[in-house]
């Protein structure tokens, strides 16, 4: 049976694409077919997004892993091999960063994890937040976030910034989402 998102078109892909989009294996004995359905039964079938959710209200092409290897994403250098942490709200707790920290040390050997001094979005006059309509909660502007916030501050040594809110982002203001406020 194949599910469908009405909003987005989302489609949830078939067993046959997703083997498809891990592409070939190089094992020892060379027999893809036993190694892939061991590697499958380790995944959950990609649910079906909620009404709220990015599959349901945007349209994404996917991509193989082979697409992915091929992009241009930016490489671990050794002059920029640190995450860095920046906390983002007075609800982001020293609990929550340390935990994070620790995940992150973990999950990227190899790479330095450094925590940056907060910056409180609820005191930048530069940020602006809204309201959605549907949900009833505030929402940040990522993009002012990444150019205003982020950008300026990133350290020569950073392969990336995280930055970390409790408060749901927007990349754009569309009209039909309510009233704007200067936070």
């Amino acid at each position: 049976m194949v599910l469908s998102s009405k909003k987005s078109g989302f489609v949830r892909p078939t067993l046959e694409k997703c083997k498809a989009a891990l592409g070939k294996f190089t094992t020892k004995n060379n027999d893809d077919g036993e190694y892939l359905k061991e590697l499958i039964k380790l995944f959950d079938p990609i649910p079906m997004p909620g009404p709220d959710d990015w599959l349901s209200c945007y349209k994404e092409p996917g991509q193989t892993f082979e697409q992915f290897s091929r992009g241009k994403y930016s490489k671990v250098t050794s002059k920029k091999k640190t995450i860095y942490l920046q906390p983002l709200e007075k609800t982001i707790t020293e609990e929550m960063i340390s935990a994070f920290e620790k995940f992150l040390g973990a999950y990227f050997p190899g790479m330095i994890v450094k925590v940056s001094p907060p910056i409180y979005l609820e005191e930048e006059k530069s940020i602006t937040c809204q309201i959605n309509s549907e949900t009833n909660k505030k929402q940040y502007r990522a993009e002012e976030i990444l150019v205003d916030i982020l950008s300026p501050r990133a350290e020569a040594d950073a392969y990336c910034t995280i930055g970390c809110t409790m408060t749901d982002l927007c990349y754009e203001v569309p009209e039909e989402w309510g009233i704007l406020i200067k936070c």
